[in-house]
């Protein structure tokens, strides 16, 4: 079952771009976010002289069509002691957010499993490219206590998508393929109508994801765009997208800002998604959009 929560943002300076704290209401944990420039500002700040797990970010570039950004993330007993280090040696990175405890219950084996769990679901996410080399194995903890470490990654993931990254976030959810109890709902499939291409997608809170295994034409038209082409290039230089034969297929699940774009990328033509994609009873997108998003297709 789902829950609201809520979440207490606190800006020592009063910009938007600075120093943040957050928490959330019945957590024992909080989060520091700043950018790379206010680093030294944090000398004085208690919140960071303390165990912790810490994500190093180098968001999207705005004119880099499909960049994901870079992650490192890290674990230290001093968070503001190992930043200072990172500030010296990683040149990557213009944001951290780091996440300590407000009653200094972490350790330093809670800190360990909580990054090395945090780094395998970064990676499987593939929401953001890892500056990780290695996948740390979970050092040995007190059932409670994975417990409780498991519950603060929870809140962690929670804080880390509501400032603006939601990296350790699957793109598609196994569980909103089907009906969630919980949720309430369930994410209805789409086909693309185009030359027999097999492929499923599902239109999400931040926009439309194509499953892993769907085809797509290796062919690109003329009215394809340079958006598109380099999005497709970038797709085949990072992995995502098996070549060979008549049709190609995604190797991963991939997030698209509307359904033109997705069916565009998979076509490797100009295609308007409102109707090229149609539900199992042969909804198009639009109709479907039309009746209010019904649960069921």
């Amino acid at each position: 079952m789902h829950f609201g929560k809520q979440i207490h943002i606190h800006l020592p300076d009063g910009t938007a771009t600075g120093l943040k704290r957050a928490e959330i209401s019945n957590w024992n944990g909080q989060a520091i976010a700043f950018p790379r420039s206010r680093l030294s500002e944090l000398g004085s700040w208690s919140e960071l002289k303390q165990p912790g797990v810490y994500f190093l970010i180098a968001t999207a570039q705005r004119d880099a069509v499909g960049d994901r950004g870079t992650v490192y993330i890290g674990e230290a007993e001093n968070v503001f002691t190992r930043l200072t280090t990172h500030a010296a040696k990683k040149d990557f990175w213009n944001e951290a957010i780091a996440f300590t405890s407000k009653d200094d219950r972490l350790t330093k084996a809670h800190v360990k499993f909580l990054e090395a769990k945090a780094i395998a679901l970064s990676k499987e996410a593939g929401r953001y490219k890892s500056e990780n080399q290695t996948s740390p194995t979970l050092p040995s903890l007190p059932r409670a206590d994975c417990d409780s470490m498991d519950e603060f990654l929870y809140y962690v993931r929670l804080l880390l998508g509501t400032l603006g990254h939601n990296l350790l976030e699957e793109l598609m959810p196994k569980s909103s393929r089907a009906l969630d109890p919980g949720a309430g709902k369930a994410t209805v499939a789409f086909s693309l109508k185009y030359k027999g291409l097999k492929t499923e997608g599902h239109m999400t809170d931040e926009g439309f994801v194509v499953l892993a295994g769907s085809q797509m034409s290796p062919e690109e038209t003329e009215s394809v765009g340079e958006g598109i082409q380099k999005q497709r290039e970038r797709a085949i230089k990072e992995g995502a997208i098996k070549q060979g034969g008549t049709v190609w297929t995604l190797e991963k699940n991939m997030l698209f800002s509307s359904t033109s774009t997705a069916a565009s990328f998979l076509a490797g033509a100009s295609q308007n998604g409102r109707t090229a994609w149609s539900t199992q009873s042969g909804q198009t997108f639009k109709e479907w959009e039309e009746l209010g998003r019904p649960n069921k297709s």
